[in-house]
């Protein structure tokens, strides 16, 4: 089976990958192309090549321009420009189906798809409406045009990545017959071992924004070091919310004991983890969460906020409701070994139930259907 994705992005193997929905392309194309013809239309970032053959069986087309990262006025019209030459260029091409991988290139999928007469399917993270405006301000109007508009359209199939989504999604009227639940995939890079002492070092891993709650989580470790003094923070990512949040670990007069990292590749984020005993996760919006279970496969026991994709995720032992409960924990964690022991072998196990064999499996179940 030929089959075109489109994505706004996709790493090569000389570029970081930027954020959760390139990870998962990246495998998903990998995964697929070991039994089928797999091509990639993506944005093109500076340095990287155009056209890019993975394998005999994956190729990847870049094009311009690509939009970057941020949700602004200027980048809808990058993406816009983007789906346009997507469309052109896919009329080189001939697919037996079309897999689009976020709001911006849902639209562009769908059209393709028609251009071709073959099934179109979105790949969805999560549903936002009603949040758009909430967390992204007023430029989250385009985020919500755009999601009215993909989930009006007639889909073949939609996959989303939990029950949760899947829900969201049947709210929206889409008939549960059109949408197929396939879990992430942590990347096999994070189940590699060490030997080397963990420290007592707690990680936070995420985009800085509203939306990702990082304040909670500043509030948390000033109280943990107050018992726990020797222990450090490393927070990786950029985001809008930087500079707050470097002003509010002033305040609580942490500035010695939280690192700023960013632009790290899997290895270096992996070699982060195995080094770490914790990673917080309190972020008010997931569609999955994988980066929490990505720490879990490192043994890096992961501390999630309570929401429906944590209990549908994790065991109750990893998420909390409060910061008291939190630190409780993380306290337990960190002053008493043999009980972090038994929580990281427990949770290297939960990370065994997101393979990419696994997930490969059920994508190519669900590709039979359209042989």
């Amino acid at each position: 089976m030929k089959i075109l994705l489109i994505c706004e992005h996709f790493a090569s193997r000389s570029q970081d990958i930027s954020g959760g929905v390139e990870s998962q392309a990246l495998l998903i194309a990998q995964g697929l192309a070991q039994q089928h013809s797999v091509t990639v239309l993506a944005g093109r970032r500076a340095s990287e090549p155009t056209r890019e053959q993975i394998s005999n069986q994956l190729t990847i087309y870049r094009l311009k321009p690509t939009s970057g990262l941020k949700l602004t006025w200027l980048s809808l019209i990058n993406r816009l420009v983007l789906s346009i030459n997507q469309l052109i260029f896919s009329r080189k091409l001939k697919p037996d189906i079309v897999i689009g991988f976020n709001y911006t290139t849902h639209l562009p999928s769908w059209l393709i798809a028609k251009l071709h007469h073959c099934p179109a399917i979105a790949w969805y993270p999560d549903v936002l409406l009603g949040k758009w405006r909430q967390y992204f301000g007023i430029t989250g109007l385009q985020g919500y045009l755009a999601e009215k508009t993909i989930l009006a359209l007639p889909w073949d199939q939609f996959i989303a990545i939990s029950q949760k989504t899947k829900s969201l999604l049947i709210k929206q009227n889409i008939p549960s017959s059109k949408i197929t639940v396939i879990n992430p995939a942590i990347n096999p890079v994070f189940f590699s071992k060490s030997k080397k002492t963990r420290k007592d070092q707690l990680l936070i891993i995420s985009r800085l924004a509203k939306y990702k709650n990082i304040p909670e989580a500043i509030k948390i470790f000033s109280q943990v070091v107050q018992t726990q003094p020797q222990t450090k923070l490393i927070i990786v990512g950029t985001g809008p919310q930087t500079k707050a949040i470097k002003k509010l670990i002033n305040l609580h007069q942490l500035e010695d004991k939280v690192i700023f990292k960013h632009h790290l590749s899997l290895k270096q984020l992996n070699s982060l983890m195995l080094q770490s005993k914790v990673i917080l996760h309190p972020s008010l919006i997931e569609g999955f969460g994988l980066t929490p279970l990505e720490a879990a496969a490192a043994g890096c026991v992961p501390l999630v906020k309570s929401s429906t994709i944590s209990k549908e995720v994790h065991p109750p032992a990893f998420y909390y409701h409060s910061i008291d409960q939190v630190v409780n924990r993380l306290n337990q964690l960190l002053s008493n070994p043999k009980y972090f022991h038994q929580q990281s072998v427990q949770v290297k196990k939960l990370a065994l139930n997101f393979t990419v064999s696994k997930m490969i499996n059920r994508f190519n179940k669900l590709l039979r259907q359209y042989a």
